[in-house]
C-alpha cells in the first residue's frame, strides 16, 4: 500500500484558510465552555459525565438533561477537530488556537503556522534539522541568513509570535 504524501501549502493557501479555520475555533471554544459548565453541573449533583455510552434510564430527568447536553458537545467538539485536521494542518494548541501547516519554502521543509486571532500567516517555522541544499545561490543564503536574524529577534521577542 502507498501512503500519500502529505500536501504542502503555501502563505496563500494557509491565509484562504483562517476564515474557516476561525469559526471552526470559535465552535471549539463554545462546545469546550458548555462541556465543562454541564460537567461542573453534574459533579455537584455527585454524577460523573458520560462523555460516550448509554445514560441510565432510572437517572432525574434534570441529570438526563446534562447529560445529553454532554454528550452533544463532546460529539460536536470532535467532528469539529477533524473537519480542521482533515483542510491538511496538525493542530498544536488548542488552548491558542494553533494549527501548523508542512510546507517547502526556500527549499526547505518548514511549517506555517496559523493561530487563532492571527490575520495572516506571518513566517515560516523552519525545523532545526531542516538543512538548506547545497547547491544554493547567494540570493538563497542571503534570505536564510535573513530567516536566522528574524528567529534570533523572536527570540528576545521582538516582531510576530512564533515559537521555533
Amino acid at each position: 500500500m502507498k501512503v500519500k504524501p502529505k500536501k504542502l501549502f503555501d502563505y496563500e493557501e494557509v491565509n484562504q484558510l483562517t476564515p474557516q479555520l476561525e469559526q471552526k475555533f470559535k465552535q471549539l471554544l463554545f462546545h469546550k465552555k458548555e462541556l465543562a459548565k454541564a460537567s461542573k453541573q453534574l459533579k455537584q449533583k455527585k454524577v460523573e459525565p458520560i462523555l460516550i455510552g448509554e445514560i441510565p434510564i432510572d437517572c432525574l430527568h434534570e441529570v438526563k438533561v446534562l447529560q445529553l447536553a454532554v454528550q452533544e458537545h463532546y460529539q460536536t467538539y470532535k467532528k469539529i477537530l477533524f473537519e480542521v485536521e482533515k483542510m491538511g494542518g496538525k493542530i498544536t494548541d488548542l488552548e491558542l488556537g494553533r494549527v501548523e501547516f508542512p510546507a517547502k519554502i526556500e527549499g526547505r521543509h518548514c511549517q506555517l503556522t496559523w493561530q487563532l486571532g492571527v490575520t495572516q500567516v506571518p513566517y515560516p517555522e523552519f525545523s532545526e534539522n531542516s538543512k538548506l541544499p547545497q547547491n544554493q545561490g547567494k540570493k538563497e543564503k542571503r534570505s536564510a541568513q535573513k530567516s536566522n536574524a528574524l528567529k534570533d529577534m523572536l527570540k528576545l521577542g521582538r516582531g510576530p509570535l512564533l515559537h521555533f
